[in-house]
């Protein structure tokens, strides 16, 4: 199941850019101001819970507005 990441349209930009950094495939798609990004990796669910993977899921922040996490769901609380 692939992961979502929906990011308003202030940390947008950001959001892209990091996934371009790390040169993850995604695609992305439009929902009113409100853009999703998928990454067609494993589930947050599977992994071990001391995995890097993992720490960095839980880690993970928008430049802008605090992260909101619903199993493969990482959204930012302005969406």
């Amino acid at each position: 199941m692939p992961i979502t990441c929906k990011a308003c349209s202030i940390c947008r930009d950001s959001v892209e850019q990091a996934l371009e950094r790390v040169n993850l495939p995604y695609t992305h798609s439009q929902s009113g101001s409100t853009s999703i990004y998928t990454v067609n990796i494993t589930s947050p669910t599977t992994w071990n819970p001391n995995s890097l993977a993992k720490l960095c899921w839980n880690k993970l922040e928008f430049p802008y507005h605090q992260a909101k996490r619903s199993g493969n769901t990482i959204q930012c609380t302005n969406v």
